[in-house]
């Protein structure tokens, strides 16, 4: 957690280890405490579609609760930058040659945290990115600085979800 933070932007990872440790209504707080956003499509992995992903199918309405309620808003990333776009690209590279993947394989939800955040970092936001994926964490590392991109603050969702 970080105190300076103007927008937070959480993965599915987080949502899904506060459910299954039932930390959801301490989770609130926390994400009420600055402007938290996740993209689509971790809305729609969680909330929106989960029957596709059985353990989710009982989660979906508790952490359904946490958007209808407010604590978490869904914004879609903005691919209008060209710079911020190439770097998305360089980050589905990056990824897919560290997971032994095609690039149109890397995970959508993965790449639309990276643009969002990305995207906050060019408006002069101070952003935290709230997930559980070494290799996206590996591959904006290594990515955003050659491009001039400053770096988010970086948070691990089980670690979060551990001090709730």
């Amino acid at each position: 957690m970080h105190p300076n933070t103007d927008i937070r932007i959480v993965d599915s990872s987080l949502l899904i280890e506060a459910d299954r440790r039932k930390k959801l209504k301490r989770l609130e707080p926390y994400l009420r405490s600055v402007k938290s956003v996740a993209p689509p499509r971790v809305y729609s992995e969680t909330v929106g579609e989960p029957s596709s992903v059985h353990s989710l199918a009982s989660s979906a309405a508790r952490i359904g609760a946490l958007f209808t309620g407010g604590a978490l808003t869904v914004e879609s990333p903005n691919y209008s930058d060209p710079t911020v776009s190439k770097a998305t690209d360089a980050i589905r590279e990056c990824m897919a040659k560290a997971m032994g993947k095609m690039g149109h394989l890397v995970e959508t939800a993965d790449l639309q945290v990276a643009t969002l955040a990305m995207s906050h970092l060019f408006n002069g936001e101070k952003v935290e990115v709230v997930f559980y994926d070494v290799p996206l964490l590996r591959c904006m590392r290594s990515v955003l600085p050659p491009r001039k991109i400053p770096l988010p603050s970086f948070s691990n969702a089980a670690a979060v979800v551990s001090s709730l």
